[in-house]
């Protein structure tokens, strides 16, 4: 009942978000209703997205209660809520072994991301963990991770392709958790996509985790989420939140790609800096409730 009734008002939502909307004049909205829509903008959410947001909230709202501002933050905040979808992190799998394999271009953070789950998996939930690397093109980031593991005191196995890659995950049958490392890989380099689909290109036993990095540009992010969706993609992890100074285009991403979010990463510490992928998180970036 309650989930299907958050389905239905997410399916609203999203309705209201890829409807056609007349251009809006700025001076026709109400005070408060202006300063948060140039709030969102500023912050980098599309035009079209915030115009749509708030000519809802236009819509739906009270005059007294458009005087507000802080109602309005706060109605402007559930709709947004609505929008995005969560993982809770891997506690939203359903297998009981979570296998989780990060993909991703080059330089947004996988292994150290790897490092910070598997620690979180160990300190924070006592779980059994092993890691992999998939290396087809002899990186060092795979040496980074095996120091790492010899570290924490966890297996760590390099492979090269899918039946190596199967035949460890089997031999991994009593860990709690397997977290798989990727070769950074260009969208653009459509070979090393296709090596990458070869090994990723199954649902179901593994979750795929597409990480980002919340200061790319939204055109890089897009074309990068439409590369890699020649595997399935379960999730998304966006990386480098404490690099970025606006954070609209991680609901640019949400409403267009309507991917869950798994994990948000603000720094370099392992795993202090890892954080659960939360709506209340994600709308307080773009509208600083707590600053409220």
């Amino acid at each position: 009942g309650e989930l299907k009734h958050e389905l239905g008002e997410m399916r609203h939502m999203l309705h209201v978000l890829a409807s056609r909307t007349d251009s809006l004049s700025e001076p026709d909205l109400p005070e408060n209703l202006l300063l948060l829509y140039q709030q969102m903008k500023f912050s980098g959410l599309e035009e079209k997205f915030a115009r749509r947001l708030v000519m809802e909230a236009q819509r739906n709202m009270t005059e007294e209660d458009l005087e507000n501002f802080a109602y309005v933050k706060i109605f402007l905040a559930r709709m947004l809520m609505k929008i995005i979808k969560i993982t809770r992190g891997l506690e939203g799998l359903k297998p009981s072994q979570r296998i989780v394999a990060l993909l991703g271009p080059t330089g947004v953070g996988k292994t150290t991301t790897v490092a910070k789950i598997a620690a979180e998996q160990m300190r924070k939930y006592k779980r059994k963990v092993a890691l992999i690397s998939v290396d087809t093109n002899h990186r060092s980031s795979a040496e980074q991770l095996r120091a790492f593991a010899k570290l924490i005191k966890v297996p760590f196995s390099v492979v090269k392709d899918k039946a190596e890659m199967n035949r460890l995950i089997n031999s991994y049958e009593d860990y709690d958790s397997i977290i798989i490392d990727t070769d950074g890989c260009s969208q653009r380099n459509d070979a090393q996509l296709y090596e990458m689909r070869e090994i990723f290109d199954e649902r179901g036993r593994i979750h795929n985790s597409l990480v980002l990095s919340a200061t790319s540009k939204d055109v890089d992010m897009n074309e990068v989420t439409r590369k890699f969706g020649c595997m399935p993609i379960d999730s998304i992890i966006f990386t480098k939140l404490d690099e970025s100074a606006t954070y609209g285009s991680l609901f640019n991403h949400a409403i267009r790609f309507k991917k869950p979010l798994s994990f948000l990463t603000l720094g370099q510490k392992v795993p202090e800096d890892l954080e659960v992928a939360s709506r209340e998180r994600l709308v307080d970036l773009l509208l600083n409730i707590s600053g409220t």
